[in-house]
């Protein structure tokens, strides 16, 4: 058994490697300064890893807040865009209802449709203040 071991090994070079990470390693060890530097080092930016990592999950959750507020203000906003287009629909000559659309459109930031809306408004009343406001605006 420990012959037919042998010719097994012996099939293998013996092959070293140097690796020097080894023994700068163990230089470090042996050398208490150096030792105490490298593990106060690696727990200092364990730890700062660790705080970058909370302050990114809490920026993260304040984002995702945010967000769900921003949605929440557009379905509210295109909820009113819809009842002010079905009074639109019953009550075709009503310039408030336009000009109310106008401004909804223009608080979605869709100036296309608002300046639609609002040219509405001042077809049906040309000496509408609050729509020539809206119009010197959306020309801007």
């Amino acid at each position: 058994m420990k012959k037919a071991l042998n010719n097994y090994i012996e099939q293998f070079p013996n092959i070293f490697r140097f690796i020097p990470e080894a023994k700068i390693f163990k230089k470090i060890i042996k050398s208490k300064p150096l030792f105490y530097l490298f593990a106060a080092s690696s727990i200092f930016l364990s730890a700062l890893f660790i705080v970058l990592i909370i302050i990114l999950i809490a920026s993260l959750y304040n984002n995702s807040n945010k967000l769900a507020k921003i949605y929440n203000e557009r379905n509210i906003i295109n909820s009113k865009i819809n009842f002010w287009k079905s009074v639109t629909q019953h009550y075709d000559g009503y310039k408030d209802a336009y000009f109310q659309i106008a401004v909804l459109e223009y608080q979605l930031g869709d100036l296309a449709q608002a300046k639609i809306y609002d040219n509405k408004a001042l077809f049906l009343d040309p000496n509408y203040n609050d729509a020539k406001k809206l119009q010197g605006l959306l020309n801007k």
